[in-house]
């Protein structure tokens, strides 16, 4: 009485696991489910050599990744995709798509499988169609710094083959072996979770300890909630806020450090708004100079 899938690593089944509730790209090798059991298990095989998982937002969006992309080509592989759909819509073949390009269809077909793969499209072995999904052009308007999109990915290294768990009763996925989370690289705002849990809700708003670096502010505390849609942290449980100045002097190398400073903030609750809601791969940093910003029960920083 237990269901397990398994994803191979070949063809179109090297793409992510999709999760349209939490909003995440879930990239892990099977998925275990015993009949009667509230939980669902996430991982990789047991005896794999592969300990980690990664569960990337909808949203996420990277520009060296998006570059890789293009190997020796001139033209991106996505804008080649795009100016297609210009002519041809967002459904066609894989023989009209190598003719507009001029290409033989035993060179185009390895391109869409990996292009599926990634997410841009949904390409059907049998009948050869092509589905652009709504990613496609997403992906080439972040690079062309015309739409928002996050650098939110949870980072997972297992313990025994296990890297989360869903709960059937209330939904939550708890991710373990998290030591890192990068919210906002523009901003310089990260996340260490005590014993490196994690728990994530509906739509990429997620609960933890631990620290939270903010710029210069540091937080340490037992429990915080990240809310996806506003890019704020509610500070539920804090122990202490630590604060870091800029030396007096520069080092040997001509660079002012960042100096910690003695006095601390202690048992304060409060918000950590990280940027503009519509900011959130930082882009309009320059628009928006105040974020971070922490508001406690008295007084912003």
């Amino acid at each position: 009485k237990q269901l397990t899938i398994i994803k191979p690593d070949e063809g179109l089944s090297k793409a992510p696991f999709y999760d349209t509730f939490h909003l995440l790209d879930m990239y892990f090798e099977v998925l275990t489910w015993k009949q009667g059991d509230p939980v669902v298990q996430m991982g990789n095989l047991q005896g794999s050599t592969q300990d980690r998982a990664s569960f990337e937002s909808f949203n996420y969006f990277k520009e060296k990744r998006y570059m890789a992309m293009l190997g020796i080509d001139e033209i991106h592989p996505l804008v080649r995709l795009n100016d297609h759909t210009k002519q041809a819509g967002m459904e066609f073949s894989a023989q009209e798509f190598a003719s507009a390009t001029r290409m033989q269809k035993q060179q185009v077909i390895p391109l869409l499988i990996d292009m599926a793969n990634k997410g841009y499209l949904d390409y059907h072995t049998g009948t050869e169609q092509v589905t652009v999904k709504p990613r496609l052009r997403q992906h080439i308007l972040a690079s062309a710094g015309k739409v928002d999109y996050d650098v939110l990915q949870f980072n997972s290294k297992g313990q025994e083959g296990v890297n989360a768990t869903l709960n059937l009763l209330n939904y939550d996925l708890a991710l373990v072996g998290v030591s890192r989370i990068v919210v906002s690289d523009s901003q310089d705002v990260k996340i260490y979770p005590s014993d490196q849990r994690i728990t994530i809700k509906k739509g990429r708003d997620f609960t933890f300890g631990g620290m939270v670096q903010a710029g210069k502010l540091q937080f340490h505390g037992k429990e915080y909630y990240f809310h996806y849609e506003p890019f704020v942290v509610d500070l539920l449980n804090v122990d202490s806020v630590s604060f870091y100045a800029d030396a007096f002097e520069p080092d040997e190398n001509g660079e002012t450090a960042l100096v910690r400073v003695k006095n601390v903030l202690e048992q304060v609750s409060g918000t950590l708004e990280i940027d503009q809601p519509s900011n959130k791969s930082g882009l309009q940093q320059e628009k928006y100079p105040q974020f971070p910003k922490f508001y406690s029960s008295k007084e912003s920083f």
